[in-house]
């Protein structure tokens, strides 16, 4: 059969070309549109919300999007979720949620300047690839049960933990032979606070100088295997501080801008000339922070310094405590009875350094540490005990060989002795201008520990919040914000009430079976008609 004549047999080559030109023309226009679409929701010109909720859920604090809007570079967030350990798995679970609703609303608020990452590992066997390898740029040795959340920028970055952090829990009573058995529940959910604490950090761009005192044994910096000090440099780098090496016995002098003198677990003591200059840098409003070394008498030695400011060091004995053996017995005669765990209880209630660490559940732990007493103040002076021994604690003293036996003996002191201790006054003498602020008190505050490795590379990673705390309390670091806290709306059916049961009866029995005799007769009338 012949073709009909006005049939084309093919399209050209030409109109083919132009037809792929038209799609792609559309699709890059298609393309576009979304990004403009994209950037001028970002920039928040065309875009209306409305909450809903019964408890305000999506609405953010307006101190929180004050703090929002101040920021002026990309702040990334990220957020690694683990299963909750034992009896908090519920709760847990319910905190994480809220967290990740409220770090989506927080990156739509921002404008394009907080960038959030989830990597939630608590369905899956192992975390992604991606996780990882951002777990290894923030320097995050391990993820604690619960899992936490970092915020950083640059080099600089801000950990807030699940438990004392994004909310506080209550464990309840998960043995009902102690007590009626009671689910653990939160107390508060605190995240939007604890987050704009953490921003409000990493915006402050001041970096207090912390001069590191070395030359007498100590703590080396430079060293990298377990009792070298390079993992505290870097802690204190990444939360804002500047740490400055000073040999003073070299004739170095204090930075005019330093703002706190670290002597960390000296083995010997200073000379008469460098245990002055610390004296004067302290008098004058600055900030002291020592861990007990081997040396501590003497002219120089760090007795007679912190002694000037109300801290008195026992010269000789190491507080111990028993073992607990596996039936529950403390056992004495073992080095390991150097080894203390301080937990809620040996910590100052309302305090800067503690209230952080009670709140989470954490604890300090110390290992041959010297026993602090309370000394003679300057005038105006508050000396602050700030951790204690666990309960049935002793102070051991050696035999004339210098050697400890670990047992309780006769004459040796019982009780809790206080292993950390903190001091605030005025400043004893002027302020240089260096360091003169005008939003600041002129005061002194001196903070001493009694453990000679409380900031070792060993011990740092599970003593870091309560030294940085330490830290940030020396250098009057407090971001912390008060925000509305606001806990979701109870949505459970109490079985025990009458109005519940009265509601459950009338939807299932009248309401559900009403609606379906409604709908049945819709749709035999629509085919009738």
């Amino acid at each position: 059969m012949a073709l009909n004549g006005g049939e084309r047999a093919s399209m050209s080559r030409f109109e083919r070309w132009a037809i792929a030109a038209r799609v792609l023309t559309a699709l890059l226009v298609a393309v576009l549109c979304a990004l403009l679409a994209t950037r001028i929701l970002e920039t928040r010109l065309l875009r209306a919300r409305f909450d809903l909720s019964q408890d305000g859920a999506n609405t953010l604090d307006p101190l929180l999007v004050g703090v929002l809007a101040r920021l002026d570079e990309e702040v990334v967030v990220d957020a690694y979720f683990t299963p909750s350990d034992p009896p908090f798995e519920v709760v847990g679970a319910e905190v994480q949620d809220r967290t990740r609703r409220l770090l989506r609303l927080m990156a739509d608020e921002s404008g394009g300047k907080l960038r959030v990452e989830l990597h939630d590992v608590a369905r899956r066997g192992r975390p992604s690839a991606r996780a990882e390898a951002r777990r290894g740029e923030l320097q995050l040795a391990a993820i604690e049960p619960g899992g936490l959340v970092v915020l950083s920028r640059g080099k600089r970055k801000e950990l807030v933990r699940l438990r004392g952090g994004l909310a506080d829990l209550d464990p309840g009573n998960p043995d009902p032979r102690l007590a009626p058995w009671a689910p653990a529940r939160i107390v508060s959910f605190r995240a939007e606070e604890s987050l704009a604490a953490g921003l409000l950090s990493l915006s402050d761009d001041e970096e207090p100088v912390v001069a590191l005192v070395v030359g007498q044994g100590g703590l080396d910096p430079r060293r990298t295997d377990d009792f070298g000090a390079t993992l505290f440099v870097r802690e204190l780098q990444d939360d804002g501080f500047r740490v400055v090496q000073v040999d003073l016995e070299r004739g170095q002098p204090l930075p005019d801008e330093a703002r706190v003198v670290a002597l960390l677990s000296n083995a010997q003591p200073l000379s008469e000339a460098a245990a002055k200059v610390v004296t004067d840098f302290v008098d004058a409003g600055g900030r002291l922070y020592a861990s007990v070394g081997g040396s501590i008498e003497g002219v120089g030695g760090l007795a007679s310094v912190v002694a000037r400011y109300g801290i008195g060091i026992d010269p000789d004995g190491i507080v111990a405590r028993g073992v607990p053996s596996l039936g529950g017995a403390l056992e004495e005669g073992s080095p390991a009875c150097a080894d203390l765990s301080i937990g809620l209880d040996g910590m100052a209630g309302m305090n800067q350094v503690t209230d952080p660490l009670r709140a989470a559940g954490r604890r300090v732990y110390l290992r041959a540490s010297r026993a602090l007493v309370r000394g003679a103040p300057p005038r105006g002076a508050s000396v602050i005990e700030l951790l204690r021994a666990p309960d049935k604690s002793w102070i051991d003293r050696p035999d004339s060989a210098g050697r400890h036996d670990w047992r309780r003996g006769p004459g040796e002191l019982a009780g809790r002795p206080v292993v950390a201790m903190q001091a605030l006054m005025p400043a004893l003498a002027p302020v240089p201008a260096a360091r003169r602020r005008a939003d600041e008190r002129a005061e002194t505050r001196v903070l001493v520990v009694g453990a000679p490795d409380v900031a070792a590379n060993w011990m740092l990673p599970q003593n870091r919040d309560f030294t940085l705390l330490c830290f940030n309390w020396l250098a009057a670091r407090d971001t912390r914000v008060a925000l509305k806290r606001q806990d979701p709306a109870a949505r459970r059916l109490d079985l025990s009430q009458a109005e519940s049961l009265s509601g459950i009866y009338l939807v299932a029995v009248w309401l559900a079976p009403l609606a379906c005799a409604l709908l049945g007769l819709l749709v035999w009338w629509r085919r009738r008609a």
